[in-house]
């Protein structure tokens, strides 16, 4: 038991990149804004003595784990790892976001790159509901990956609402991949927005829950709360070079300290301090190039060795995860000498 109030620090989409190249439109010293930002968390969790991260999804940029090569894993596992090493329980608690998922499908979530630094334990995947015991009471994580039907992802939320035992003795919190904004913000205007998800919707559906951990729209919002229930919607930690929501001089990162005390649950918002960006108009083609999958490799291997039998295609398929797990593991390993 934690016998003083639970401290959490939220960061909202980091798409962490490690030794790809920066993102498309961004002109500046991208891995120095990266690294700046870190080390200003590093030592938010340090000074609020907080005991764990929340990050409700896309913890890594780059979606296609054949991208990837033993240096941009260990790139990204450092960064991760500074800040996991900074918080009391050495915990990072998250969910997957579309930028997680090959093709943004949670079907793939298996062969996925996040899934593989889940395995190893450097993340808390919490689809399965995690929780702390307090002095003050209960506190409950539950995480909902990206869904690409808003539907399934509701169906699940009234589910675990219905099933949760709701007492002052207990915290519930909800970790969510979807565009969820305030109901007179003009970003749901905006044609990509799927989702009908507002604040008011959500307080209203979904009573019983006390804290909302938003990701995905990079956006951001003041944490705000209203009778039991709080809303954590920052601007995103990575700034994409992407004008469509937002002009460069208004994104202001931040992240949100959020504490589970006596009183209840008491939140705040802390900005970073970052450069100016340069305004850019980027193609969103070319942005979306970078995702795709590059399968031009297991083609290849796959030609070599003529392999007509599904089955054994299945299987080289999952020696190739197998050999993704053993990069990880001798990145973890690096880092530690």
């Amino acid at each position: 038991m934690l016998n003083k109030p639970l401290t959490v620090l939220n960061i909202k989409d980091p798409h962490f990149r490690g030794e790809f190249k920066p993102p498309v439109g961004r002109e500046d010293d991208f891995k120095a804004d990266i690294d700046s930002k870190i080390e200003q968390v590093v030592n938010i969790c340090k000074r609020e003595k907080v005991d764990l991260i929340t990050i409700a999804g896309d913890v890594f940029d780059i979606k296609q784990s054949s991208k990837y090569d033993p240096n941009k894993i260990s790139s990204i596992l450092k960064m991760i790892n500074k800040l996991k090493e900074a918080t009391n329980l050495n915990k990072i608690l998250t969910i997957a976001g579309n930028h997680d998922l090959p093709n943004s499908s949670v079907q793939m979530k298996e062969k996925s790159v996040y899934q593989l630094f889940v395995d190893a334990g450097v993340l808390q995947d919490i689809n399965k509901e995690y929780t702390i015991d307090t002095k003050f009471g209960v506190v409950h994580f539950k995480g909902f990956d990206y869904q690409t039907k808003v539907s399934i992802l509701k169906r699940k939320l009234r589910l675990y609402h219905k099933k949760i035992n709701k007492t002052n003795k207990h915290f519930y919190n909800i970790l969510i991949h979807e565009h969820i904004v305030p109901s007179n913000d003009k970003s749901r205007e905006l044609k990509y927005l799927g989702s009908n998800m507002s604040y008011e919707s959500i307080r209203k559906i979904y009573p019983r829950f006390n804290v909302w951990f938003c990701g995905h729209f990079h956006k951001g919002y003041d944490t705000t709360t209203v009778g039991n229930q709080t809303i954590v919607n920052p601007w995103n930690f990575t700034r994409l070079a992407r004008n469509n929501y937002v002009l460069n001089d208004e994104h202001i990162p931040n992240v949100t300290i959020v504490k589970y005390g006596p009183g209840g649950v008491e939140a705040k918002d802390i900005s970073l301090v970052v450069r100016d960006y340069r305004i850019t108009n980027i193609d969103i083609l070319e942005e979306d190039k970078e995702q795709q999958m590059d399968i031009s490799g297991l083609l290849e291997q796959l030609s070599r060795t003529s392999i007509e039998d599904k089955e054994l295609k299945i299987k080289l398929n999952r020696s190739q995860k197998l050999l993704l797990k053993d990069i990880l593991n001798q990145a973890k390993d690096n880092t530690q000498e």
